[in-house]
């Protein structure tokens, strides 16, 4: 508590502050500043700059030098930082983050939203956890969305699709005060139509903008968890599958460019074998492209060297999967020759996964000692991710391989379920360590259990076909095959076999 010499003489202070608490009378808080800062206020009056604006709070570019006239006190000269002009105003935030002010949102959000399957199982399991998306813009990593702030403001298709995804964003996640939903209907309607536009145009479809816009729309979609429209999640991957196909290879030069297609590449190959396809990424200039996106200096990313061998082998599985189940279809058509080739090209694409897997291993051993905690967790979830790609690979390899010769079928069908077994293994340890792990396993989890459920089928025909000691290149019976295409999604038109 405070108290004095007498009433006119102020002496020493005395506080208490035994209960953790600060003085309330402003007086002696005053008293306790003055005390405190008076040496510091003795200097700045001996400097001559006392009561001035504090020099050092101001940009350095708005100061001059004066010397400083001290022969009184014989205080040698020095220079003293003097404000000539007033300071200037903020700077006025513009292009990407007046947007990012705006709308409280920033795109390297959505990395995480990228790289897989964009269709109706991702779109069921975020609806599932809606909460789900707020762990997912927590997981950065790199993506097309690293090059969209550059890119902002010059292509109005681009920046339209950008405040879509904002709003569609907003409504769910980081402010107390939700988008209107005719709000967000309204903007996508607007992305909607100045992509239209572009689309039309013959120049401007081709600049990558636009197909970036196509992507973002689709995300759009995947977050659009009330009414699910999966057609319209299917158009914008097919729109943008066409038009990566208009720009043509050669048109895929910079890192934005390339990073876009990569983004792709997994929804391209899982409607090829939903379809009944070929995939376009097997062509050699398309392999040549998914090369040339290798970055160096990256171990397990998107664009890693391990991680484009794994695509440029599985872009092959799509055509491979078609040609035998046309084989199966009608075997008299292929002869026993077709099929024996039919037979090395599954082997050869088997033996160079499982040559990948090995690779992967080592590599995932060799730099996990020198990773910080951090880096190692982010190689565990892209290793994960990478494993389930091959895994879901390999069963479709050992099914197509068991359906031309059903005589080793029961060997076959062993490793298949292990690898099924395999793959549910690595998705329920990866469900609570990689928020990604419910979206990139969803339409895997698909052929897992649709290879299960036919399992007792292909092992009965497997039986059947070493009763009735059938030649070593056979095929398994049609309606076996495609019940296990119908049940892991198949939607070609299914013929029926005369």
């Amino acid at each position: 508590m405070p108290s004095s010499r007498n009433g006119n003489e102020i002496g020493i202070v005395f506080v208490t502050t035994s209960d953790g608490s600060f003085p309330k009378s402003g007086s002696v808080r005053k008293q306790i500043r003055r005390q405190a800062m008076s040496k510091a206020a003795s200097e700045r009056k001996q400097r001559g700059n006392y009561n001035q604006a504090n020099a050092g709070q101001y940009p350095e570019q708005i100061l001059s030098a004066k010397l400083n006239d001290a022969s009184q006190d014989n205080v040698p000269k020095q220079v003293v930082p003097v404000v000539t002009r007033a300071v200037p105003r903020p700077m006025t935030a513009t292009g990407y983050e007046r947007m990012r002010i705006d709308y409280s949102f920033d795109v390297l959000d959505l990395s995480a939203l990228t790289s897989f399957y964009i269709g109706e199982p991702a779109s069921q399991a975020l609806k599932a956890k809606p909460n789900r998306l707020s762990s997912l813009m927590k997981c950065h990593q790199w993506s097309y969305f690293s090059y969209v702030p550059s890119h902002y403001g010059y292509s109005k298709c681009l920046d339209d699709a950008i405040h879509c995804i904002a709003v569609r964003v907003r409504k769910y996640v980081g402010t107390a005060e939700k988008t209107p939903d005719d709000a967000v209907v309204r903007h996508y309607q607007v992305a909607l139509r100045t992509l239209q536009e572009c689309l039309d145009d013959p120049v401007r479809r081709l600049d990558p903008g636009v197909l970036c816009a196509i992507e973002i729309l689709a995300i759009y979609e995947l977050l659009d968890f009330p009414s699910v429209q999966q057609a319209q999640c299917r158009t914008h991957v097919a729109g943008a599958s066409a038009l990566i196909r208009l720009r043509g290879p050669r048109r895929f030069q910079t890192e934005f460019e390339k990073a876009l297609l990569l983004a792709l590449v997994p929804s391209i190959f899982t409607e090829a074998m939903l379809w009944g396809a070929p995939c376009f990424l097997e062509e050699d200039d398309w392999s040549a492209v998914l090369s040339s996106a290798i970055l160096e200096h990256t171990t397990f990313s998107d664009c890693s060297k391990i991680r484009i061998s794994l695509l440029r082998h599985t872009a092959l599985v799509p055509r491979l999967v078609n040609d035998v189940r046309a084989a199966v279809y009608s075997p008299n058509d292929v002869g026993v020759d077709g099929l024996a080739r039919l037979v090395e090209r599954v082997n050869v694409i088997r033996t160079a996964l499982q040559t990948w897997r090995r690779c992967h291993d080592s590599l995932s051993l060799s730099t996990a000692q020198n990773l910080s905690k951090t880096d190692r967790m982010y190689q565990q979830s892209r290793g994960i991710e990478a494993i389930g790609i091959y895994l879901e690979s390999m069963i479709f390899l050992n099914r197509i391989s068991a359906a031309l010769q059903p005589q080793i079928g029961c060997e076959l069908e062993d490793e298949t379920r292990q690898h099924v077994s395999d793959l549910f293994d690595l998705e329920y340890n990866a469900r609570m360590k990689v928020p990604r792990a419910s979206l990139c396993f969803a339409v895997k989890l698909v052929v897992a259990k649709a290879t299960l459920e036919t399992e007792l089928d292909w092992i009965h025909a497997y039986k059947e076909a070493a009763q009735n000691r059938a030649t070593p290149l056979c095929t398994i019976p049609w309606p076996v095959f495609e019940r296990w295409a119908k049940l892991k999604g198949f939607r070609g038109e299914m013929k029926a076999k005369e």
